[in-house]
């Protein structure tokens, strides 16, 4: 059976698809899960469940690689940012005593060299101590990647603990030990950043930063255009000019990057539901990828 997965999996690699060529913004990656079919379809399943409609930037179509992952019609919409409409809910592998992975993924069309952005949504089911809800950016593999193998893995909520972690693979994590934790059925939006990202083979110091911010917060920074000086001054705490969590790592002569052909993976353990939305990577700045503008969609 696993040899069969594994197949599978590499399978998955190599498939090129049309799917998805209109891009929604320049130089951009975007995904809005905003799928041509009603609630509850197998995300994978069919031509309409393999990429949403607005979908731009991507080399494969959405692959479950653990669990169960279905569109869904429910928007995570937040006041002042654009979205399309939809979102996948991905729900973990049962086991006996407990909940798995759910991993849902796609390789990317485009890499980037320099300063690169990102951001994601999600609401989640009840979390758990051992609970973990992150985007993942990983190089292709024989393994499915983890927030502890990933390239670069920006998590809100980790293991082993109630705040979030910014990880690039193992013995380069940073956990957030200070905040406002998540919680259950609140909407959220992830921004990140790397700064400074080398070409292949190439060698440069890094950076990493994540801020992890409420409904509110995130309706509140639409308002300064997601000015990155603001954002990066706001304070700790779940009021509307502040940030529930922030995590920061500078990480010298390193050779991780993000390249074309890697895997986004929504990933989650722990946890009997979490919906994703508007997946956005792009070089052109926060205020691009958190869709504050017209010219971000």
């Amino acid at each position: 059976m696993l040899i069969m997965q594994n197949l599978k999996f590499w399978c998955f690699l190599y498939v090129v698809t049309a799917a998805g060529t209109n891009l929604c913004f320049s130089d951009g990656i975007y995904e809005g899960f905003d799928f041509s079919i009603t609630s509850g379809d197998l995300i994978g399943s069919s031509d309409a469940t393999r990429a949403g409609q607005t979908s731009a930037g991507w080399h494969s179509t959405w692959y479950a690689a653990s669990g169960k992952s279905l569109a869904s019609q429910d928007d995570i919409a937040i006041d002042g940012l654009l979205s399309a409409g939809g979102s996948a809910d991905i729900r973990g592998e049962r086991k006996s005593n407990s909940l798995g992975k759910g991993i849902l993924l796609r390789q990317i069309d485009q890499g980037y060299v320099g300063d690169l952005y990102g951001s994601f949504r999600f609401r989640s089911g009840k979390l758990l101590r051992d609970s973990v809800v992150g985007l993942l950016l990983s190089l292709p593999s024989s393994e499915l990647p983890t927030p502890r193998t990933a390239t670069f893995a920006f998590c809100p909520k980790r293991w082993g603990g109630e705040f979030g972690m910014l990880g690039a693979g193992e013995g380069k994590v940073v956990k957030v030990e200070s905040g406002v934790a998540c919680k259950q059925d609140e909407t959220y939006l992830v921004v990140w950043k790397l700064d400074n990202l080398p070409e292949p083979g190439k060698r440069r110091k890094i950076g990493l930063h994540m801020w992890v911010l409420n409904a509110a917060q995130a309706a509140h920074f639409s308002t300064e255009g997601f000015d990155e000086a603001v954002l990066t001054a706001a304070e700790l705490g779940a009021e509307p000019g502040q940030v529930c969590q922030s995590a920061h790592r500078i990480i010298r002569d390193s050779k991780r990057g993000v390249f074309r052909g890697m895997l986004v993976s929504c990933f989650s353990t722990g946890l009997p539901r979490v919906s994703f939305d508007e997946i956005k990577i792009s070089p052109d700045g926060f205020s691009a990828v958190v869709g504050a503008s017209a010219a971000a969609h």
